[in-house]
């Protein structure tokens, strides 16, 4: 039973990430890892229904850092039993390259990995600072048709702006500001090896900012 808890306190966190994102804009100033991994801690007790008390201790306690290097111990033995691996990305213009961008704007996305390498991504976005880049009015150079929208996955490292692999299926608001993205592909062995390295990222083009104005890797 504690198994399915604690993957369904995983999809919580996921969810909650996804809400979050989509009603409220996020800064490209985001939380700082160990924030995320504090507020992504609490959410779990939370939802495992650990008292204001208990959550307060693990806040305050010296020993967090710690707890939360079990709690993911933990997660990646139950991820690996159940036959999949459960990762996310922060999107920001902060992680563009090779110049960082300044914007309101913020993302976030949860990809899952299957057994068969399959790859499952869900995400959103908002604020951005002008609608997402049209591809059939301004393709690249020279045109490439598998670019079907402006939401990427592409293979290469924070330090380089890598190969596009994959377009993601994207529903935007009315203003064109926000929205969500989804995709499901098959990775090739070389794409989870790049995936498993912190080397497979997500980006967000705009017509304002055409060479991307988030992008964040897909980790685990």
């Amino acid at each position: 039973m504690r198994k399915y808890q604690t993957l369904l306190s995983k999809f919580s966190i996921s969810a909650f990430a996804l809400i979050f994102a989509t009603n409220f804009a996020v800064p490209s100033h985001a939380l700082s890892s160990s924030e995320s991994d504090l507020e992504a801690g609490k959410l779990a007790m939370m939802h495992d229904g650990a008292s204001e008390e208990e959550m307060e201790a693990m806040e305050g306690s010296e020993t967090m850092e710690a707890q939360m290097e079990m709690m993911e111990e933990s997660s990646m033995e139950e991820e690996q039993e159940m036959g999949f691996k459960v990762m996310t990305a922060m999107l920001s213009g902060d992680n563009v390259y090779p110049t960082p961008v300044e914007t309101n704007a913020g993302g976030v996305a949860v990809a899952i990995l299957s057994e068969n390498n399959t790859l499952m991504v869900y995400g959103s976005f908002n604020a951005l600072s002008s609608p997402l880049r049209d591809y059939e009015t301004d393709p690249v150079d020279p045109p490439n048709p598998a670019i079907t929208s402006a939401v990427h996955l592409h293979i290469g490292t924070p330090e380089e702006n890598g190969s596009f692999i994959h377009a993601l299926s994207v529903t935007t608001s009315e203003d064109g500001l926000s929205g969500l993205f989804t995709g499901t592909y098959q990775l090739s062995d070389e794409e989870v090896e790049a995936l498993g390295e912190g080397n497979l990222y997500i980006d967000i083009h705009t017509t304002e900012n055409r060479g991307g104005e988030l992008r964040g890797v897909i980790r685990e």
